[in-house]
């Protein structure tokens, strides 16, 4: 579970408000754009053209405004992935979830992105998820990647361990991954964490994996 201070629920607000502002702003372009177009229509090429020159010129300060906004979210967003908890804290790693699919409520959703950080610098490095959380099944499908410069580290091995805990927390026994069988080092990945070949499917390998708490897998 992810607990957020004040301070940072108030953030977050605000984040989406100047969401909402900028949607906003870009539906009033859309409805005068919507009316130019009908005053234009039945009109000769050269009196379109005037239309259409007033009409840029109306909107320029809209969308110096939408601009504006957006810098003022963009901004926003950098700081608070860096404030917001991690979801999961591991060997050299930590799991954050972007900004935007953030909730002020504790974990719960039938799915999930996580973006793979390192802890010192907070720097991206993949990700991981996990959808189409069956109900009836408690199982997941689970995903990861690893950029290529930061390969060869056993990044995609400690963020699948830490979402398998995350996973057990929240009552999910079991996921399945799939991979290409050329893609070896995926396939050593998945085979340390311990997962089952369960069976092929048109190009790509599937295996069966249960989820496990951090002190049941072998990590290092």
């Amino acid at each position: 579970m992810v607990a957020l201070t004040d301070e940072q629920k108030s953030r977050l607000l605000k984040l989406h408000e100047l969401y909402k502002q900028t949607e906003a702003l870009f539906e009033e372009v859309d409805k005068i754009k919507e009316v130019t177009q009908r005053r234009v229509n039945d009109l000769d090429p050269h009196q379109a053209d005037l239309i259409w020159n007033s009409f840029y010129k109306l909107i320029e300060p809209i969308n110096r405004r939408c601009n504006d906004l957006m810098c003022k979210s963009t901004e926003l967003k950098k700081e608070l992935f860096l404030e917001l908890p991690a979801f999961k804290i591991g060997n050299g790693i930590e799991l954050r979830k972007h900004v935007d699919e953030f909730s002020f409520e504790d974990f719960g959703d039938i799915t999930g992105k996580y973006k793979i950080c390192l802890s010192s610098t907070k720097e991206v490095v993949g990700y991981i998820k996990y959808r189409g959380y069956h109900v009836n099944s408690k199982m997941a499908d689970v995903g990861y990647a690893v950029d290529s410069k930061h390969r060869g580290h056993g990044y995609a091995y400690e963020a699948l361990c830490l979402l398998s805990e995350l996973l057990k927390e929240n009552g999910i026994e079991d996921f399945w991954i799939s991979v290409r069988p050329d893609n070896l080092p995926s396939v050593r990945t998945i085979e340390k964490y311990g997962a089952s070949f369960l069976k092929s499917m048109d190009d790509v390998k599937v295996f069966s994996c249960k989820t496990f708490m951090l002190g049941e897998i072998k990590r290092d």
